[in-house]
């Protein structure tokens, strides 16, 4: 055990992580080039096969990208000095009694990358490793299920990707084994062409593996793979701030949305950069709207928006809502999605909102004359707005964050998503996204669009 420790030890596996496993926030810092590039240039794939699979399972279920060179490289020897599992369902096993794997897979999900891109509630989460593994959204039943044995403490988040990569069957684990092949695919161009794979300060792999499902044609891809290097060897390493969009629509689990932008080059750089939502479902330009400086505009069906920042240089927002024109509407703007940024820490109980005051309404990306709402030291709440004030009791409250307030009367469903982040002084502040939902008048039915989407903020 002890030339074990001193071969890779614990320091040197948290070390690793933060080096290996990418910034997280979008820092644009280059990785030890020592530990990226061999003497002639970027090291080749790792050529022993018994790990290769495992880790890049690991990298797909957390980060939702190809391994980087050197992590790809580092985790593949530990993990075979270490003797660790080969498969997804052999680490879900060993996690109890095998302390190196539990460091490592606890590592993994503990990352600043790892955390940012999967931060948000249980729903969001089990719906992130979905997309990130299989390329779909979880199913209502996979989520309940899910969710449920995270919420009684089942199962830990370190484990539920391992969880549910082991229990993959039929098309997603199709699903899973194309996008480990497209892997392959992509490193091992890489390294013929000589290009460094600067994930996560590019987001070329990401983007490959985004594209890849159960229906995907691996001999067809294979002009897609080829693309996906020559643009990692054009592209330069920008930024990223990763958030949950909610969107005006029935369902009440957010989507990951990306925010990618550089600050340009020349004498002034310009700011811009583009919102990916999901797997590229959705994608949103942004950019200065009057040159360096002025304020940010979003560009296509976007008409409006209204963000608060607690970034120093205002550029990256906290909190976004984003508006459109609705056709035969007398309202000149409807606010569809309001993103929170992923550094922001999920509230679950209306304790956790005790004493607090909302004092800004956002509503079609304008601030609401007059609204509040006032949480008093048992949680419980008073809405004030035009039509009123009405009292919520703390359990209320708590049936909100769980959207699963109802309001038979008018056939809604009201889902509130608590939210507390930092400013740059150090002082907290809190927020509420408000989605009233329609709930269907016969069982299996869609209903329609929500008509609010809201957000309630300090500031």
């Amino acid at each position: 055990m002890s030339r074990t420790l001193q071969l890779v030890s614990i320091s040197l596996l948290a070390s690793a992580l933060a080096a290996c496993g990418g910034s997280g926030g979008g820092s644009a810092e280059t990785h030890t080039a020592g530990l990226r590039q061999g003497a002639s240039g970027p090291t080749a794939p790792p050529t022993a096969v018994s790990h290769i699979a495992v880790v890049q399972s690991l990298y797909l279920a957390y980060f939702a990208r190809p391994p980087d060179t050197a992590g790809f490289l580092f985790w593949n020897v530990a993990f075979d000095k270490l003797n660790l599992p080969t498969t997804p369902a052999e680490l879900l096993a060993a996690y109890i009694d095998n302390s190196f794997t539990k460091m490592i897979v606890d590592g993994f999900v503990s990352s600043p990358e790892a955390v940012n891109i999967n931060a948000g509630s249980d729903a969001e989460f089990v719906n992130t490793i979905y997309l990130n593994v299989f390329s779909r959204s979880a199913d209502t039943g996979g989520r309940q299920y899910w969710v449920g044995q995270l919420e009684s403490k089942a199962i830990t988040r370190p484990l539920l990707a391992l969880a549910i990569m082991a229990g993959a069957q039929a098309d997603d684990q199709l699903a899973m084994s194309k996008k480990t092949e497209v892997t392959t695919r992509y490193l091992t161009a890489l390294a013929a062409a000589n290009v460094q794979n600067e994930a996560p300060l590019t987001d070329v792999g990401r983007d490959l593996l985004a594209k890849v499902n159960k229906d995907t044609d691996l001999a067809a891809f294979q002009a897609t793979i080829a693309a996906a290097v020559l643009e990692q060897k054009n592209t330069k390493p920008g930024y990223r701030a990763a958030y949950t969009g909610f969107q005006d629509l029935y369902s009440d689990v957010g989507t990951s949305v990306q925010y990618r932008y550089t600050y340009g080059s020349g004498i002034v750089p310009s700011f811009g950069g583009e919102l990916v939502f999901g797997l590229g479902e959705r994608e949103i330009d942004f950019g200065e709207s009057a040159g360096p400086g002025s304020a940010i505009a979003y560009r296509g069906q976007i008409t409006a928006s209204a963000s608060v920042s607690a970034s120093g240089d205002g550029r990256v927002p906290t909190l976004l809502m984003l508006c459109q024109s609705p056709s035969g509407s007398a309202k000149p703007f409807k606010s569809t999605d309001v993103l929170v940024n992923n550094t922001s820490k999920v509230l679950l109980t209306a304790a956790d909102l005790a004493g607090q005051t909302l004092t800004t309404q956002r509503e079609d990306c304008a601030a609401q004359s007059g609204a509040s709402i006032t949480f008093d030291a048992a949680g419980n709440a008073t809405v004030t707005t035009s039509a009123g004030s009405s009292v919520y009791p703390a359990a209320s409250v708590n049936k909100a964050l769980k959207a699963d307030l109802y309001n038979f009367d008018a056939l809604t469903r009201t889902s509130w998503r608590a939210y507390r982040y930092t400013k740059t002084d150090g002082s907290f502040t809190y927020a509420i996204v408000s989605n009233v939902i329609p709930t269907p008048m016969v069982t299996g039915m869609p209903p329609q669009p929500a008509g609010a989407l809201s957000l309630w903020s300090q500031e």
